[in-house]
């Protein structure tokens, strides 16, 4: 398969002004790929060539990578015991970076791992696996350097990442005529080299850390391959779900855990808040009916149960018509020498299906923050048939961006259906 998409624009702000289908107007950076795809029974490949162009004035836009070409390939193998469940996997990633002040980072990964899932006889369910990771940058500094070197330092950078865990759970199920509950404990116990990541390497690809339910029970928190997870530690929570057997789609869950490390780390203190050891609580709490829908992710100080982060949505209608409150609050925090604003807003949105053709829908967002203010309201109205879609968009943004003031806009689109999605 073969997908791609090209964004080029000779104004930063042009973006802000005009809504295009696939573009977020609060990015940085403008995003292109042209994506190779090979899906097999156990083997699947990927090749991306990625571009990038910048639209903030704070970025040297010689800073910016021109092309970065991407390889991805992971087989699996059948299980390896007659019986036991126990298979292989074996991945290959590398990377490409370079930019226009000669700074180069070609980084080639390798990943050998084993899995074994099992199930006891009392319902205990155990997922093992073990892997080795084998990391090699070639490096060059050029003029502006992203790691601890001299300019124009090359040099070669190697790293071997082994880690193991076991993931525990043991869902206690209770059943009545009308209901469904599940109580499930989960321990998830994580062994890696107590070691730091290494400012030889530059943090390309693993700037962007969120912890939360997601990913409390995942060997490496860390979203790329620039840095990892390293220390021993114990991932642990407990989840309940509600289920009604005489309604369709109708569910209470929630989800409470932390995580215990054996080693501290200054690393990872600000975006996971360890203190003596332990991290912040995270969780979540969703609830899903014909008529109503909530859900709220938590992430809160363990000494004090403050607030660390706040992701709540409210949404409650009809077909007809639909209401909804979305509120984020995001603290500030400090991962790799880097900075990240606090984040606080709220979003009002309604949806409406008018006829079996024509819908409408709207919303409102509004910056909570000191000195904050409204930051967009925009309505649309949208036809569809079969073979087309018409859509009628209003905007207006309070944004401040060099010569972009805020802008009142309006749009009138045309998506061609038949034709694989133009526009869409």
């Amino acid at each position: 398969r073969l997908t791609g998409q090209y964004f080029r624009t000779i104004s930063d702000t042009y973006f802000r002004r005009y809504d295009i289908p696939n573009i977020n107007d609060t990015d940085s950076f403008l995003r292109s790929h042209l994506t190779g795809e090979y899906f097999g029974t156990r083997f699947y490949a990927q090749a991306k060539m990625w571009h990038f162009q910048s639209l903030s004035s704070d970025v040297n836009s010689r800073s910016i990578p021109i092309v970065i070409p991407t390889l991805n390939a992971t087989y699996r193998t059948p299980s390896l015991l007659d019986n036991l469940d126990l298979s292989a996997y074996t991945q290959l990633n590398g990377a490409i970076y370079s930019t226009r002040e000669n700074f180069k980072s070609n980084r080639l990964s390798f990943t050998q791992g084993l899995t074994l899932p099992f199930a006891t006889s009392f319902g205990l369910l155990i997922q093992n696996n073990a892997s080795a990771r084998v990391d090699g940058y070639a490096l060059d500094t050029g003029n502006n350097s992203l790691v601890s070197k001299h300019d124009n330092d090359t040099y070669n950078k190697g790293r071997f990442y082994p880690v193991a865990s076991t993931k525990i759970s043991y869902p206690l199920v209770a059943q009545t005529q009308n209901s469904t509950q599940i109580l499930e404990p989960i321990a998830m116990m994580v062994i890696s080299p107590n070691s730091k990541n290494s400012n030889a390497i530059p943090n390309i690809d693993s700037t962007v850390f969120d912890f939360d339910n997601t990913n409390l029970f995942v060997e490496n928190r860390f979203s790329g391959y620039d840095r990892v997870e390293t220390g021993s530690r114990l991932s642990y929570g407990l989840k309940w779900s509600a289920y009604n057997n005489n309604a369709k789609n109708q569910a209470l869950s929630f989800l409470f855990g932390q995580v215990y490390r054996l080693h501290k780390t200054d690393e990872m203190t600000d975006v996971m808040g360890y203190s003596n050891h332990l991290s912040d609580y995270v969780g979540n709490v969703q609830l899903d009916s014909q008529y109503f829908n909530l859900y709220y992710r938590f992430r809160l100080n363990r000494e004090n149960l403050a607030k660390r982060k706040n992701d709540i949505g409210v949404s409650a209608g009809v077909e007809p018509l639909r209401l909804g409150i979305n509120y984020l609050f995001q603290g500030a925090y400090t991962l790799d020498n880097q900075n990240y604003n606090e984040e606080n807003e709220i979003r009002f949105w309604m949806s409406s299906k008018l006829t079996k053709n024509w819908q409408a829908n709207g919303f409102y967002r509004y910056n909570l923050k000191k000195n904050g203010g409204p930051i967009e309201y925009g309505a649309q109205l949208r036809y569809d048939n079969e073979c087309t879609a018409l859509v009628f968009s209003f905007d207006k943004s309070f944004a401040r961006d060099r010569n972009y003031k805020g802008s009142t806009s309006f749009m009138v689109k045309v998506f061609l259906k038949t034709l694989g999605g133009i526009g869409e």
